[in-house]
């Protein structure tokens, strides 16, 4: 809601006065929250290669097929909501033929809220154990 007003109580006193109401709202659309993601990985990749004799670099990927893990999630839910009051009164005096004198008041009054929430777990290595992925991993033998 906005409303403005302005009178005029002589040639050379004009007033004005303004009021503003407004509410802003955001959240979830759904019981769910916000958002989600749930993360998968594979761990199936054996080596690399990549030939640089080309004018255009080519990498070539050795992989062997494997079941994909989850290895993080990640859940939010938030709300917020906001509400603005405002007034303002203002005055501009004419004096004389040259000069003007402007004052006024105002007064700003905010709410904010925001409950938020949000539910992460990440692990690298996903539910592989350390003993099935032996070998993968191996250092690079230099000549």
């Amino acid at each position: 809601m906005t409303a403005v007003t302005q009178s005029r109580v002589n040639p050379g006193l004009k007033l004005s006065l303004d009021l503003h109401h407004s509410v802003a709202e955001s959240g979830a659309d759904s019981p769910y929250g916000m958002a989600s993601n749930l993360s998968t990985a594979s761990f199936g990749r054996n080596a690399n290669t990549v030939d640089l004799t080309q004018e255009m670099p080519v990498l070539q990927v050795n992989y062997t097929s494997g079941p994909f893990q989850v290895n993080g999630s990640w859940f939010q839910d938030a709300a917020v909501k906001q509400t603005i009051d405002q007034v303002q009164a203002g005055a501009s005096l004419e004096i004389g033929e040259s000069s003007t004198l402007n004052f006024g008041l105002g007064h700003i009054k905010t709410k904010f809220d925001s409950p938020y929430q949000q539910v992460q777990q990440n692990v690298w290595n996903g539910t592989v154990t350390d003993r099935s992925r032996a070998g993968v991993l191996q250092p690079v033998q230099r000549s």
